[in-house]
């Protein structure tokens, strides 16, 4: 926590704080999340987007002159499943956890109002 007193002792009556991006700074798009308490007390939460799979292998023809030529179907290999791909885990403790309960519930006001033209 910050120090709350000046050099003289006394209380302080605001304190500043900037953000700094870090270097693993990055915007992440979540469809849902997955999570839990961990055995320690903290709060888990794994954010995770839902995407088509990608196909792991494709094979081409190749034409006479070693251009690349069109796929062949049934060579294609691709899960037979959509994918969940882990973005982002976040763990933080109770008091963490319980802030940002807070906190998302206040932004979720917020986009209703908001949604409703400010009608309450």
């Amino acid at each position: 926590m910050a120090d709350t007193t000046s050099n003289g002792g006394h209380p302080r009556h605001e304190i500043a704080f900037e953000f700094i991006k870090s270097e693993f700074f990055r915007v992440v798009h979540a469809d849902g999340m997955l999570g839990g308490p961990t055995p320690q007390g903290h709060m888990h939460i794994v954010f995770y987007s839902e995407r088509p799979p990608i196909p792991k292998r494709m094979v081409h023809r190749v034409g006479p002159t070693g251009e690349l030529g069109e796929v062949i179907p049934d060579q294609i290999v691709v899960r037979d499943a959509l994918i969940r791909e882990m973005d982002v885990d976040v763990i933080m403790t109770l008091a963490v956890a319980e802030n940002f309960h807070q906190w998302l519930g206040q932004r979720l006001d917020e986009i209703k109002k908001a949604m409703s033209g400010g009608q309450s």
